[in-house]
């Protein structure tokens, strides 16, 4: 987290210096919260490969920097998709939650 906020902190100095402005760049500060339980989890992997979808970017398995495909395809990548799979009670329930964004808030 730490390597992240110095890294974007830096990148917005710089281009604050180039571009003769101030501010941040971003609208807000990225933040962890603890997943505290199965609900949660399930609820936030569904959340994060629908982002491009309700942005209008892309259907999870086209937007290429989603885990959303190494995960279906089972591929060797650093996702540990294994425990994933194992939450969701396997591939097929996986695709099956997948059909669209889970309704609701991701507040618990």
């Amino acid at each position: 987290s730490k390597q992240f906020a110095n890294l974007f902190s830096s990148y917005t100095q710089a281009y604050n210096k180039t571009y003769h402005r101030k501010g941040s760049l971003f609208i807000k500060n990225f933040k962890r919260k603890k997943v505290t339980n199965e609900h949660y989890f399930l609820r936030l992997v569904n959340y994060i490969h629908f982002n491009p979808v309700v942005l209008g970017f892309a259907q999870p398995g086209q937007w290429k920097y989603s885990s959303f495909n190494a995960i279906e395809k089972q591929q060797n990548t650093l996702v540990d998709y294994s425990e994933v799979l194992e939450r969701f009670n396997g591939l097929s329930n996986f695709l099956s939650c997948h059909q669209g964004p889970m309704d609701g808030s991701l507040d618990y």
